[in-house]
């Protein structure tokens, strides 16, 4: 997600706010990826694969990367003119399903076509080390979303290992067991405080998985401890919070956008987890979008 970042004008004839950059966050945790210095613009769109951004400005179409936050194409507008729609030199843009194409309309009716092909990438070694899979990995559940995103560059260079890594790490998600569910609901209104902060922190782990016993719950008349703490966990917007739940949802990322047989069928066994489970419904979208390209 990109949202402007503007500031006021000051001065004795100035007046209003103008916009100076970018925020790109990360839309399922909410945690900040990058702040790209882009001054004014009208246009934005991401790269299929989540991992640049095409600006169009006042003078020139830009492809940013997103883990750097730097410019890594630049092609200058025909002319200095703004569109009909903002400070841009277009008047509308789209970008083509190659990921690099990219066309401006322009105020004349007529449409340019650019090449957004970003620099070749070079060569890498033959294999990830052990230890750099490892680190690469905890990234994945990183708070740090603008580091998550660098991990997730480097893995689409290692296509064969990062499958074959994912493979074996990842399963498909499975329901608490019942006793432990039980446990959790009844401790929501223990007498020991810690005891009810440590179940509300379980069950918002839980997420989604533990929706539907939450609303059960709160049809059989709880106390209103219990009932505050299951209102409040049912209230909460669905935001992944765990880092587990970031390496999971960013891992089905990098899976979609390596889009081989053998990352489908990694897709494939995750979507047969609990229905209920974010894994299993993010796993099966991506298979869903796979399926149009």
């Amino acid at each position: 997600m990109a949202i402007g970042v503007h500031r006021e004008l000051k001065g004795p004839k100035l007046f209003g706010i103008e916009m100076i950059a970018l925020q790109i966050w990360e839309l399922t945790t909410l945690l900040p990826v990058a702040r790209l210095e882009t001054g004014k613009l009208a246009h934005v769109a991401f790269t299929r694969d989540g991992q640049r951004l095409i600006t169009a400005g006042a003078d020139a179409l830009q492809l940013w990367d997103l883990a750097t936050g730097n410019v890594v194409v630049r092609r200058a507008a025909p002319g200095r003119y703004w569109g009909s729609f903002g400070p841009s030199f277009a008047s509308s843009m789209a970008l083509a399903p190659n990921g690099r194409t990219v066309a401006t309309g322009q105020q004349d009716s007529t449409i340019l076509l650019w090449d957004l092909a970003p620099p070749a990438v070079p060569a890498v070694g033959a294999e990830l080390t052990a230890k750099e899979r490892e680190t690469l990995w905890a990234d994945l559940a990183h708070d740090d979303a603008r580091r998550a995103l660098l991990a997730h560059a480097r893995l689409l260079q290692w296509p064969d290992q990062t499958i074959k890594m994912l493979r074996d790490l990842l399963q498909p998600a499975k329901l608490p067991p019942a006793d432990e569910l039980r446990d959790l609901l009844a401790n929501l209104d223990d007498s020991d405080f810690s005891r009810r902060e440590k179940a509300t922190q379980r069950l918002m782990e839980l997420g989604d998985m533990v929706e539907a016993a939450l609303r059960k719950a709160l049809q059989g008349e709880p106390t209103p401890e219990a009932r505050r703490r299951i209102e409040r966990l049912l209230s909460m917007p669905p935001v992944v919070r765990t880092p587990e739940a970031r390496r999971h949802l960013r891992a089905v990322r990098i899976l979609e956008n390596l889009a081989g047989p053998e990352a489908r069928q990694v897709l494939e066994k995750l979507s047969t987890g609990a229905p209920e489970a974010r894994l299993t419904r993010e796993a099966k979208a991506a298979l869903a979008r796979l399926e149009r390209r």
